[in-house]
């Protein structure tokens, strides 16, 4: 949660010093920090497919789209639409802001990313799931690798090149 404030803090430094007196959080304000926890979310859970992830189908047929919601989710969520809107960008992430405004309305006010995100992938009671925590940790390091990405642009230079492993041809 630190490299992720962190991250946050140098993406958006007035993001962290939390709303004014009064101000609006609900799901339908663009608070960076939440646009930027959706957008690291999006990338680990379909960020390698085309078509930014809109045509991804995961679990068997069970999760669908750039976010792999499933239908329980989305019922949960109480967009109205259908499940197959899911595979919309903008429309899965309103269905997922929709799921925080539900289930962890005090994360998403204070942009408990961690919360966000575990919630997001073990259901209602995911950030208190050990199975989250390695979920949690690959969007941090997406976080990490988009402050990096922001820092580098900022300063006019390319972002540093995620290392993959290459695979030996024999």
């Amino acid at each position: 949660m630190i490299l992720a404030a962190l991250a946050l803090a140098l993406l958006a430094p007035a993001t962290l010093a939390g709303p004014a007196e009064g101000a609006d959080r609900s799901p339908a304000r663009d608070d960076p920090a939440i646009e930027l926890v959706l957008d690291a979310i999006r990338v680990v859970e379909t960020g390698g497919e085309p078509n930014g992830g809109r045509d991804a189908t995961g679990d068997r047929g069970r999760s669908i789209g750039p976010y792999q919601i499933q239908r329980a989710y989305w019922i949960d969520s109480g967009v109205a639409g259908r499940w197959e809107d899911c595979r919309d960008v903008e429309y899965a992430r309103r269905v997922v802001k929709a799921y925080w405004q539900r289930y962890c309305p005090r994360a998403l006010a204070q942009a408990d990313l961690e919360v966000l995100a575990r919630v997001h992938n073990g259901g209602l009671s995911g950030h208190r799931k050990a199975g989250t925590l390695g979920y949690w940790r690959k969007v941090e390091l997406e976080l990490e690798q988009m402050q990096l990405r922001a820092l580098a642009r900022a300063d006019g230079a390319r972002a540093p090149a995620v290392r993959r492993p290459v695979a030996t041809v024999r």
